[in-house]
């Protein structure tokens, strides 16, 4: 409990006493105490927020340029919190590495190393391969204090999960820590601030079924990524299957039947040629 000194107030007669300087720090010690019981009634009205895990949060790694950043990134960037009392437990944003995504890179990529267009192409089916077999995400996380977070391994704080669109639940296939120096760091800079030593960026893939390719429909269920630990569980939802498996393509049209030939008459020419 914080102790709070009482002063009282007399209209008619000073509660001070002593040198003028200490009657000028009445007033000012009166407002201090009423500023202190102002905090102390917020602190106890903002405790039924304890912990929190939301879809999305006001402050992040990540944070768009501009509005048509945010238009550009609406279906694939999402972000999470986790907070004790005051204390930030664990912001977490996480990008899907859809087709969109994957052709800004490529021509991000193509135009700063000015690739011919046989290695641009080369590049843009090498993305494309990686979609059909994985779902994969760019991961920001912050862990309340600059010390490395070894997702991965076993004393790592923090596990990453996906469920997927049937439901079940994956483990990573892979996940690579990215250097700041990397192209990938380079291209999301262009759209995002918050890229800094505070944050630890990760590329993670799931092992992913290409259902669309095979003419499997989707399942049910929205994908989530999950960010769990000790402290607590952050997850980050796409209701859209199409940002993980791409647009299904457009149903093939069936042939046109074909009229049966009207009748020739008899002693008539095919084309209406005169015999």
């Amino acid at each position: 409990m914080i102790a709070m000194e009482t002063i009282s107030h007399n209209p008619g007669k000073s509660t001070t006493s002593g040198s003028p300087s200490a009657r000028f720090c009445a007033p000012a010690r009166a407002a201090a105490v009423a500023a202190l019981a102002m905090l102390i009634a917020l602190g106890v009205g903002c405790s039924t927020a304890r912990r929190r895990s939301e879809p999305t949060n006001l402050v992040a790694n990540l944070r768009f340029h501009d509005a048509a950043t945010e238009r550009r990134f609406a279906r694939s960037y999402r972000s999470a919190s986790l907070y004790e009392d005051f204390r930030t437990v664990l912001l977490a944003d996480a990008i899907a590495m859809d087709p969109s995504y994957r052709r800004g890179f490529v021509q991000m990529v193509s135009k700063s190393y000015l690739l011919s267009d046989a290695d641009a192409q080369a590049m843009e089916r090498e993305q494309q391969a990686e979609f059909a077999s994985n779902m994969s995400l760019l991961v920001f996380l912050y862990g309340g204090n600059n010390r490395p977070i070894p997702l991965g391994q076993a004393e790592s704080p923090w596990r990453v999960l996906l469920q997927d669109d049937d439901g079940q639940i994956l483990a990573p296939a892979a996940i690579e820590r990215l250097r700041p120096d990397s192209p990938t760091y380079r291209y999301l800079s262009m759209y995002f601030d918050g890229l800094d030593r505070w944050s630890q960026a990760f590329k993670i893939s799931f092992p992913k079924m290409d259902k669309v390719t095979l003419g499997l429909p989707t399942g049910k269920q929205p994908i989530t990524l999950i960010v769990t630990g000790l402290a607590g569980t952050a997850r980050m939802v796409w209701s859209d299957p199409s940002v993980f498996y791409g647009a299904p393509a457009p149903a093939a049209q069936p042939p046109t039947a074909l009229l049966p030939a009207a009748p020739v008459p008899e002693g008539a020419q095919p084309g209406g040629a005169k015999p």
